[in-house]
């Protein structure tokens, strides 16, 4: 069951937005049953859609679906009847990037996220692009294209806080303090969240990425023990920033108050959680040290950060967290979507 050619050009005529991905390849109906923003543990099916311009319908042995777009407002919406079951389900959504996605729910009252992506798509550049084109097999090892068109081979959480984190910057265990500049961060990308041994960060360009998340004090999977800070909707000068923030001298230059650091939070599902600076109140009218590297400074804790800057440089790995300097048992992460 796969899109013609029909169904493609009725997508290709509707959404400009979409004119990069080649259509007339085969595209699925990616969905799960949660519905929270993000789609996750989802199942897929394809379909042989027909149909032209604003109206379409496909079906297969147990399935009807039709459906409508509306060109003004970059909408469409469709239904998936089930005979067999006696039960339908109402999909609406719009466009996305370089797909569309939306919410379903259906006369059973089940619900969830859904989305559309283009199965032979090759070209993404951050891990959610790929999560949001159904090609998620898991976390783990995927390539992504850079914004000079090579390839990189970067690690993927496609499950923690709703999936799509690319890994864009590590900092291990047995590494000293005191790194200055990004400049000096190795090129080869962690190939694990877990231990990590090279000291990286991403090089190429941010403005694919809108949020951030930063992991430090780690010893166990998925940071388990350590604490993490959250940005959603970020523009790519703020992300910058928290990039520079993990090499003293660039963090510094880059913000020289507190105050220019980007607003952290906590949780990442509560904006309430905000905090200016992402750093205690009683730090937040002070300049910017370059003892210390990282995001977050202290708003998790005492000696809360990823790894320290100037002061006592030669302590190894990123921070307990617990008033207690690095001690070569912790790891720090930065991750992007």
């Amino acid at each position: 069951m796969k899109l013609n050619g029909i169904y493609a050009a009725l997508f290709a005529a509707s959404f400009a937005t979409y004119s990069q991905v080649e259509l007339s390849t085969p595209h699925t109906i990616v969905y799960d049953t949660l519905s929270d923003g993000q789609v996750t543990n989802q199942h897929s099916v394809e379909y042989d859609f027909k149909g032209q311009n604003s109206h379409f319908v496909a079906h297969n042995q147990t399935e009807v679906l039709s459906g409508t777009v509306n060109h003004a407002q970059q909408l469409i919406h469709f239904q998936i009847t089930e005979s067999s079951q006696n039960n339908v389900k109402y999909f609406t959504g719009s466009v996305s990037g370089t797909g569309f996605q939306g919410t379903w729910y259906s006369s059973q009252g089940e619900k969830g996220d859904w989305q559309i992506g283009t199965n032979q798509q090759s070209a993404f550049y951050t891990c959610r692009e790929i999560l949001q084109a159904g090609q998620s097999s898991g976390d783990g090892l995927y390539e992504i294209m850079t914004d000079n068109n090579e390839t990189l081979q970067v690690y993927c959480d496609m499950t923690t806080d709703g999936g799509g984190w690319t890994l864009v910057g590590s900092y291990p265990k047995n590494r000293i303090g005191g790194i200055a500049r990004i400049s000096e961060y190795g090129t080869e990308p962690a190939t694990t969240p877990i231990n990590p041994t090279q000291v990286w960060m991403f090089r190429g360009s941010l403005s694919y990425f809108a949020d951030a998340r930063e992991q430090v004090a780690c010893s166990q999977a998925q940071c388990a023990d350590g604490k993490s800070v959250y940005g959603t909707n970020m523009p790519t000068l703020e992300l910058e920033h928290i990039r520079s923030s993990w090499a003293y001298a660039d963090k510094v230059e880059a913000m020289p108050q507190r105050t220019d650091i980007p607003t952290c939070r906590t949780d990442l599902n509560d904006v309430n959680t905000s905090v200016e600076g992402c750093t205690k109140p009683e730090y937040l009218n002070s300049a910017n040290p370059n003892t210390f590297v990282g995001w977050q400074a202290d708003v998790n804790g005492s000696y809360c950060w990823a790894a320290l800057g100037t002061y006592q440089s030669t302590k190894l790995g990123s921070s307990l967290c617990q008033g207690v300097t690095p001690n070569g048992t912790r790891w720090a992460l930065l991750w992007m979507r």
